[in-house]
């Protein structure tokens, strides 16, 4: 299991070498290194990976693997509703798991976390709380399968409740 601060993400792309367009030109030459792509908020992002002990054996079903990473608690007044967010990126699918990457809060907890497998681009996810009673909230991000997962950008923010319509309407005296 890894858990590390990454730069760079690599990703798998099949390119076509033959363009239907260019019937007279050369193919382009195939890449020479692996594709990268960044993270989708400043220069790092956070990667979680659980790789198999052997490669020639790779399970197909994983007992009790949880690599999780819990934010520092915030407090707030209980009762505030609260905007958490994160950007997630899963490059090849994960294995081994019907979890595969989550994200939940502490008010939610795991039963409302948000559950992803398959390869996505940066896709940006988004929970609305209220804080609990303790007045604290916290969010968690983690892995329960075989394969990588990166993660960017992990919020909690307070949500400032929009005005009612009654509190815009003038006020006439009578």
């Amino acid at each position: 299991m890894i858990t590390s601060r990454v730069t760079e993400i690599p990703i798998e792309k099949k390119i076509d070498k033959k363009d239907p367009k260019a019937k007279d030109k050369k193919d382009p030459p195939a890449p020479t290194g692996p594709l990268q792509d960044k993270p989708i908020v400043g220069k790092q992002c956070l990667k979680l990976e659980v790789k198999p002990k052997n490669k020639d054996a790779v399970p197909l079903v994983l007992e009790r693997t949880f690599l999780a990473l819990t934010s520092p608690t915030v407090r707030l007044a209980p009762g505030t509703p609260v905007k958490v967010s994160a950007w997630i990126r899963i490059t090849k699918a994960l294995t081994g798991t019907s979890d595969g990457a989550l994200i939940y809060d502490s008010a939610g907890g795991e039963p409302l976390a948000y559950r992803l497998r398959e390869p996505t681009g940066w896709a940006y996810i988004t929970l609305y709380r209220r804080v609990p009673s303790s007045g604290t909230i916290n969010v968690t991000v983690a892995l329960t399968g075989l394969g990588a997962v990166y993660f960017d950008d992990i919020k909690i923010e307070p949500v400032q409740a929009a005005p009612s319509t009654a509190a815009l309407q003038p006020t006439t005296a009578k």
